[in-house]
């Protein structure tokens, strides 16, 4: 009897641990015919919606002066100058602070790029009137151009300080509840390279409830929203979508995924074959393993809420052979080579496939790209975050060093500058590593030590919490 009477008063010590918060969601899909981001070898816009993209905001504050935004965004990827934009408008309407706000991609390859001009020049109309000139020739179809993207993400950034003002209306006192599982559903697509690469299988399941009512929830895990495959032209939130629908259907609220370290894990379907039915089975098999965690979840503490950010230099290998050449040529020329493209084309073809801004700096070490990474402390729950597309291992070892109750990992948050492979990886290459950085517009790829760099770095932030 004094046992139960113990394990009461710890329940409602815990209960009483309450935070407030709010949730909105919008609809973000792209017009039709505007390109959709995720393969270079996809023809043509999109052609017809199959689902809504949307993006769904949680706001989370323990007092007036301390609130967090978490934004889940249906798209592949967000460029670190639409990042900056939408960060600073929603700390301009809202007074959030910058470095309090999250927004998380849920990596759909059936979704828009992440990237527009913020202000359209005459050199930029003209640049686009030849670049389709030159494609005339090799691919004569039609899709939405510059001043159509400009308009998506400037409607974009607008309605998403508006959706966290929303949210903030919205905020009610909540507790929150945490239950996790493993599921089979992918595979790892880079086995055939490296023997020993891995799947995290482990998925999380956070709610915020109040009262009884369960008014938002969290679901992570690792693996590429990918069921459509480069033969597709639907807009569509892929997997991550029908998950998140089945999810809301039973528990109620409105659920934020948030991507894992999916660099090198795909779902475990026939990929290429662009199946509905494939949405469907994955993100069933996922929801079912989330709904069988949801039903003994376990109350944790909300309380402190902390946030801490940095950013990290990662250092650009350039190409010896062609070291003397102008940075700009580099990636058409290594494009040329690897891809069989010929350089007269690649960079037309990509003002339409993946028309991106790349943030270049350099000091005396070199070329480099910051890398933002965070750490983010919700009671017991602790958010580590990375604007690149990690491996699993990575993901893994963050994990297992935080000494935690709950550790999520991240990836393709606030931004995107490419693969971040481990030093083994590098070394073994494959197309992630040797052909991708190129089609970011970068003059070679990373340093093979820069996963370690940023691992580093992510495992100070947390001892700092």
């Amino acid at each position: 009897m004094l046992i139960n009477y113990y394990f009461l008063f710890i329940k409602q010590k815990i209960m009483s641990d309450k935070i407030k918060a709010g949730v909105d969601r919008i609809i973000i899909n792209p017009p039709l015919g505007t390109y959709l981001i995720g393969y270079a070898n996809r023809k043509g816009g999109a052609k017809n919606i199959h689902d809504n993209l949307t993006a769904t905001t949680l706001v989370l504050s323990e007092n007036s002066e301390n609130i967090f935004a978490l934004v889940s965004l249906d798209l592949l990827a967000l460029n670190w100058e639409i990042v900056r934009r939408i960060k600073d408008r929603i700390n301009e309407t809202t007074k959030i602070p910058i470095n309090n706000i999250r927004l998380f991609c849920s990596h759909t390859h059936s979704g828009p790029v992440g990237w527009a001009h913020s202000k359209i020049k005459f050199k930029d109309r003209v640049s686009e009137f030849i670049n389709k000139l030159k494609l005339l020739t090799v691919e004569p179809f039609k899709t939405k151009g510059i001043r159509s993207n400009k308009l998506y993400y400037d409607n974009l950034i607008n309605n998403l300080s508006d959706s966290v003002k929303h949210a903030l209306d919205s905020m009610v006192d909540v507790h929150i509840e945490h239950a996790k599982t493993d599921a089979e559903f992918s595979i790892n697509r880079r086995k055939h390279l490296n023997p020993d690469n891995c799947i995290d299988k482990e998925i999380h399941l956070i709610k915020f409830i109040s009262g009884q009512k369960t008014i938002a929830s969290i679901i992570n895990y690792a693996c590429h929203n990918v069921a459509l495959g480069p033969n597709s032209n639907v807009i569509s939130a892929d997997i991550a979508g029908e998950m998140r629908s089945r999810v809301e259907e039973k528990i109620g609220g409105k659920s934020l995924f948030i991507q894992g370290a999916a660099a090198d894990i795909n779902p475990n379907v026939e990929w290429g074959k662009n199946s509905i039915r494939d949405i469907e089975k994955i993100g069933k098999t996922i929801s079912d393993a989330v709904l069988s965690a949801a039903v003994s979840m376990k109350i944790v503490k909300s309380t402190p809420i902390k946030s801490v950010v940095d950013r990290v230099k990662a250092y650009i290998d350039i190409p010896e052979n062609i070291d003397n050449k102008e940075l700009k040529n580099i990636p058409k020329i290594m494009i040329d080579k690897q891809a069989k493209i010929p350089k007269w084309i690649v960079y037309p073809m990509l003002s339409i496939r993946f028309p991106w801004k790349t943030e270049l700096l350099k000091d005396e070490n070199g070329y480099y790209t910051p890398i933002d990474i965070g750490v983010l402390k919700i009671g017991d729950i602790l958010i580590t975050s990375i604007s690149m597309e990690p491996f699993a291992e990575t993901g893994l070892e963050i994990k297992k060093y935080a000494d935690f109750p709950i550790v999520i990992f991240a990836g393709y948050c606030d931004g995107l500058t490419g693969y971040l492979p481990t030093s083994k990886d590098s070394e073994i290459g494959g197309y992630e590593i040797e052909l991708v950085p190129y089609f970011y517009k970068l003059p070679g790829p990373y340093k093979k030590n820069t996963e370690e760099v940023v691992v580093k770095r992510i495992k100070q932030l947390i001892q700092k919490l």
